[in-house]
C-alpha cells in the first residue's frame, strides 16, 4: 500500500480486533498450565521433571521450530486459513491437555498447542501489513502486540494471596492505569 491510500477503516480494525482475541486466547492457553502445576501433579503423580518438560520444552521448542515453516506457509497460502487452522489445532490440543492422564499424551497435547500457536504471529503480522497503509501500520501492529499484555492482566491481578495486600496492589494498579490512560489521551 502506498502512503496516499485511504485509512484501513472499520474492516481493518475489526480484523485487528479478531486477531487480538486469538492472541489473547493463545496466551491463556499457553500459560494456564503454569497455574495448574500442583493440581496436575496431585491428580496424575507426575514428577517435577515431567512437569518441567510439559511446561517448558514441549511447548517452547515446538513453538520455536514451527514458527519458521509456518511463516513460510503464510507467504504462500491464504493466511486467514492458516490462522484458523492454527486456532483449531491449539484449541483441540488444549482440550486434550485438560483430559490427559498420561505423560506421553500430555506432552503430545502441549506439542500440539505449540504447533497451533506458532501459526498465529507470522500470519497476523502479514495480514495487518496487507490491510493497513504505511502511516497506520505501526499503530495497528502495536495494538495487536498489546494483546499479550492484556492476556496476562487477569491472572496477575488475581494471584495475590492476602486480601489486605490485594487491596493495596489493586488500588495501586488502578492509579497506574488511570495515569497511563490520562497521559495517553492527553494533548
Amino acid at each position: 500500500m502506498s502512503d496516499n491510500e485511504p485509512k484501513a477503516g472499520f474492516a481493518g480494525w475489526w480484523m485487528v480486533g479478531v486477531l487480538m482475541l486469538f492472541y489473547i486466547l493463545s496466551v491463556f492457553d499457553r500459560n494456564i498450565i503454569y497455574q495448574l502445576v500442583e493440581p496436575i501433579q496431585q491428580e496424575t503423580g507426575f514428577s517435577d521433571f515431567q512437569m518441567s518438560m510439559i511446561t517448558g520444552p514441549a511447548f517452547a521448542v515446538t513453538f520455536g521450530l514451527f514458527g519458521i515453516p509456518l511463516g513460510r506457509m503464510a507467504d504462500r497460502m491464504d493466511r486467514r486459513k492458516l490462522v484458523f487452522g492454527g486456532v483449531a489445532v491449539w484449541s483441540v490440543s488444549a482440550m486434550l491437555t485438560a483430559f490427559s492422564k498420561s505423560f506421553p499424551l500430555m506432552i503430545g497435547s502441549r506439542i500440539g498447542v505449540g504447533m497451533g500457536e506458532a501459526a498465529l504471529a507470522p500470519s497476523a503480522y502479514t495480514l495487518i501489513a496487507d490491510k493497513f497503509p504505511r502511516r497506520q501500520l505501526t499503530t495497528a501492529l502495536s495494538v495487536y502486540a498489546m494483546s499479550s499484555k492484556i492476556a496476562v492482566m487477569p491472572p496477575t491481578c488475581a494471584s495475590t494471596p492476602e486480601p489486605r495486600v490485594t487491596a493495596g496492589i489493586t488500588s495501586a494498579r488502578r492509579r497506574a492505569i488511570r495515569a497511563l490512560v490520562a497521559s495517553s489521551w492527553g494533548d
